[in-house]
């Protein structure tokens, strides 16, 4: 006996084939979707990224625990900023004057010196000394200026790149020095900020190799009381100001705008040049958002 594959009826067929080309379109539509909905993500998190950038900008400050030295940094809409450590101290100069200068000794044998010598004299010579010191020296007021620009942009908060990011990080900012200046009120008074031929030459050389590069944190505004859960003192009661905080272990790729595994800056350059815009540009550890605190 022979069996035969029984046919399927003609509007069997039809139903398969349109169900294949039912499941081809749902197909089709989910992928589109799945890609318009792709589309609108990256149109949220770049209208975000760029209130986010609006929000970012403005003026920081720092202000020695002395109180001599204010530094600003501000940034600008386009991606530019500009940064200034002003030092203001009193320091004790010798002035040029010809006043008070007792005449000049005539010279004299050993054996008339001898005979001639009187103790009240020397006292009062050492005395007249004294004066022409006080009168040679003056406490006076002296200023010096250290200024830099230079770009900034936002980079991603990778956590493989970032480990030690605080957890209340709204942005990271990475900055890039392009210009300096160094600026004094008494070029021979004593200086904070002013490098010396080496290291002037060797922070050009940082500049035109463009490996100083400094990545800040921005945390959010804290109230008083998330202050003083985690062990704060100084609670106020109201907002505190949101902070910049300098991130000095961030993966060299990411701050050299690199994909990982590529060569980026060496450590070594990294750290020097971090080490010049301290010493020399009067960059800061933190900032706060808004003016600097009252004396």
């Amino acid at each position: 006996l022979k069996l035969s594959r029984p046919r399927v009826p003609p509007p069997a067929a039809a139903f398969l084939r349109a169900l294949g080309a039912m499941a081809d379109a749902a197909a089709a539509a989910a992928a589109e979707a799945e890609a318009d909905e792709e589309r609108a993500g990256q149109a949220e998190r770049s209208a975000a990224a760029a209130l986010r950038m609006e929000e970012v900008e403005g003026d920081y400050t720092f202000r020695s625990p002395d109180g001599h030295t204010d530094v600003v940094l501000r940034l600008t809409a386009g991606g530019q900023w500009w940064h200034a450590a002003h030092r203001r101290a009193e320091e004790r100069c010798r002035i040029a004057t010809g006043a008070g200068r007792a005449p000049r000794a005539e010279q004299q044998n050993f054996l008339r010196a001898y005979k001639d010598f009187n103790h009240a004299g020397v006292h009062a010579q050492q005395s007249d000394s004294m004066q022409d010191y006080a009168a040679e020296h003056q406490v006076v007021s002296v200023w010096e200026i250290a200024e830099s620009l230079g770009s900034w942009r936002m980079l991603e908060q990778n956590a493989a790149d970032c480990p030690d990011l605080p957890n209340d990080c709204q942005a990271l900012l990475l900055l890039s020095c392009q210009h300096w200046s160094w600026k004094c009120s008494h070029p021979t008074a004593p200086s904070a900020f002013r490098p010396t031929d080496e290291g002037a030459a060797e922070l050009d050389g940082f500049l035109d190799a463009s490996v100083l590069t400094l990545c800040y944190a921005l945390r959010r505004a804290r109230h008083a009381a998330e202050a003083a859960a985690e062990g704060e003192t100084g609670a106020t009661g109201r907002p505190e100001p949101r902070t910049l905080e300098l991130q000095a272990h961030i993966h060299p790729s990411v701050v050299a705008g690199t994909e990982a595994g590529e060569p980026g800056v060496a450590r070594h350059a990294r750290m020097r040049s971090m080490q010049a815009a301290f010493q020399t540009l009067g960059f800061a550890r933190a900032y706060r958002d808004g003016p600097p605190p009252p004396p």
